[in-house]
């Protein structure tokens, strides 16, 4: 099978590249939800975790094509499929993203369960 930087160079060149934009963008997520997709099921299958590097690219696709619905689910997922220490890394952005195109309630929420 092929690293998660192979699926994360093909979305970005894709979204880079693609002539029409909307199209582009939403073939890159499939790529990057592939490459995720495969990454849990050899976690799953070696008893491991998700590469950090992998949530954290496709959340940076998502935020560049303004995927906000499925930036979150990634987030949310992300926070789930990693490791404490390294889900770590996921909350400063979750909460870039909810200062920036969230509500009050949404903020606070997410900072109550960040210190929890």
């Amino acid at each position: 099978h092929s690293p998660w930087p192979v699926y994360a160079a093909a979305a970005q060149l894709e979204y880079m590249l693609g002539e029409e934009r909307a199209a582009a963008a939403e073939t890159g997520r499939r790529v990057y939800a592939l490459a995720l997709a495969k990454a849990e099921a050899s976690a799953q299958a070696k008893g491991g975790s998700v590469p950090a590097g992998l949530v954290l690219s496709y959340a940076s696709y998502l935020r560049a094509s303004a995927d906000l619905p499925n930036l979150r689910e990634l987030l949310e997922r992300g926070l789930l499929l990693l490791p404490a220490a390294e889900a770590a890394q996921l909350w400063p952005i979750y909460a870039q993203v909810e200062a920036q195109f969230g509500t009050a309630a949404s903020q606070a929420e997410l900072a109550k369960r960040r210190a929890a």
